[in-house]
């Protein structure tokens, strides 16, 4: 779902650039496999594309391909993650150190002050955004001097049954869990297992991203606040950066687009 904003804004782009020739092809991927990212660059590279907008792993074998990608004479920008020691053009995305930090900055002025037991989910270790997440929000726990106790950490793999099944575990195994920072997708599964084991008035919980099913659990009274991206202005500018650099001759250095930290609780939601 977050995803499908992030291609309205590449659609949108496209729509305004295609009496210059301007076609766009998305291929999606679900999930972490690392073979089946290398196997979808590959992919899009054969069909000719001219560039690429990748948001995939940060990995050693996925920084190789990119990098032979660039090397080969097509320019890469990263989309959503950035990727690290890679020779992409630029990066379009939010700054995930900054979200990290505000969702523990708002943490410390919501949260009541009994030592907060926490569980940190997580969508894959390889995606450095959503680590770039953790460690914003860790160090500004401790920045704010905010007593807490990390019980665990797991990966949801963005998959909605696998982060219910595990968080039913994990709440089961350790009652005393009063705070979840849900990192990336798998929100609507961490959710059903707290509402299944009927703890949404007792556990404090914090989210990213703008999608419905998010906004309407902010709704119903399980998430407290979620912290949007701006995904729809990513894949747009993406397309625009990757234009003007052609146009420009490839002569530009493009600089990277950094997207706004947006705080919606219930009160702010749209109807």
């Amino acid at each position: 779902l977050f995803f499908d904003d992030v291609v309205r804004g590449y659609r949108r782009a496209e729509a305004e650039l295609s009496d210059f020739g301007v076609s766009v092809t998305v291929k999606n991927i679900r999930g972490y496999d690392a073979k089946a990212h290398i196997d979808a660059i590959s992919a899009l590279a054969a069909q000719g594309c001219s560039a690429l907008c990748l948001s995939t792993i940060d990995i050693p074998e996925i920084r190789k391909a990119v990098n032979g990608l660039v090397d080969s004479g097509i320019p890469v920008v990263a989309v959503n993650t950035d990727l690290s020691r890679t020779r992409r053009l630029c990066y379009v995305g939010c700054d995930y150190l900054q979200a990290g930090r505000t969702a523990a900055g708002l943490l410390a002025l919501a949260s009541p002050r009994e030592t907060l037991n926490l569980l940190i989910v997580t969508g894959s270790l390889n995606m450095k955004g959503h680590n770039e997440r953790i460690r914003g929000f860790s160090s500004t726990l401790r920045k704010k001097k905010l007593a807490y106790r990390l019980v665990d950490v797991f990966e949801s793999q963005d998959n909605d049954d696998y982060a219910y099944e595990m968080t039913r575990r994990t709440l089961l195994s350790h009652p005393e869990i009063n705070c979840i920072y849900i990192v990336a997708a798998g929100v609507s599964g961490v959710c059903r297992a707290i509402v299944e084991q009927g703890r949404q008035n007792d556990i404090f919980v914090l989210s990213h991203d703008e999608i419905e099913p998010t906004l309407r659990l902010i709704r119903d009274g399980v998430i407290d606040f979620t912290i949007g991206q701006q995904p729809e202005e990513q894949g747009y500018h993406a397309i625009r950066i990757l234009f003007d650099y052609f146009m420009n001759d490839r002569r530009s250095s493009p600089k990277n687009h950094v997207t706004q930290t947006v705080i919606k609780i219930l009160e702010n939601l749209s109807s």
